[in-house]
């Protein structure tokens, strides 16, 4: 599962969830506007509900048309900061 937690705001936003122990590696492609005040922290959470992480060896799988930031191996995510703007 993974999550990204806002501080002020307090907000938790959950990207993706799996109950069952499928063990699956796949794509996450998402763009969502956040309001986060001007001083808060944003942390990226992975939680492996089993605590058996898949490896992502042999097909890495990229979204397509996102750069990724260095060559993967294992489980791995990156995220961007598209743009900011300030609130009115």
């Amino acid at each position: 599962m993974l999550s990204i937690e806002i501080s002020a705001p307090h907000q938790i936003y959950y990207i993706n969830s799996d109950v069952d122990e499928g063990h699956y590696v796949f794509a996450i492609d998402a763009t969502e506007t956040l309001k986060i005040d001007g001083d808060a922290s944003v942390t990226l959470y992975g939680l492996d509900n089993n605590c058996i992480s898949i490896a992502n060896l042999a097909n890495s799988v990229m979204a397509p048309g996102v750069p990724q930031a260095a060559v993967p191996k294992g489980q791995f995510v990156q995220m961007d900061v598209v743009s900011v703007k300030p609130l009115k």
